[in-house]
């Protein structure tokens, strides 16, 4: 079963329960690569993975080796991400887990995870 989380914009550090596991997840703007990313644990494991650059749409764990969970997707709201605050970002991305076979079987049509049809 898909999880949708929704963002906080009072915060940009988050303590989740999802895919049964404690995840610490961070969320940030890189000046650097002057794109959203985040930084994502597992407390269980005692694994991390720091960097992952925010691309909607695309599988997020997948350039993380997982640690510990299947696949996790942003979404972004119709309008663009124009101002790099979190404020923002929070207001126009949502994130949702699922697993890898929901993931390769469905995709978000902006109101609903939907089934594909074979």
């Amino acid at each position: 079963m898909a999880e949708i989380i929704k963002l906080d914009k009072a915060t940009s550090i988050y303590n989740l329960r999802i895919g049964g596991e404690q995840i610490g997840l961070r969320i940030y703007y890189s000046k650097n690569k002057d794109r959203w990313a985040m930084d994502i644990s597992n407390a269980r494991l005692g694994t991390e993975s720091n960097g992952i650059l925010i691309n909607t749409g695309e599988d997020l764990l997948s350039q993380s080796g997982r640690i510990g969970l299947e696949v996790l997707i942003a979404v972004s709201t119709p309008e663009p991400l124009l101002e790099a605050t979190i404020e923002n970002f929070s207001e126009k991305v949502i994130l949702i887990y699922m697993t890898l076979e929901e993931f390769n079987n469905s995709y978000y049509d902006g109101n609903a995870i939907i089934r594909k049809k074979w």
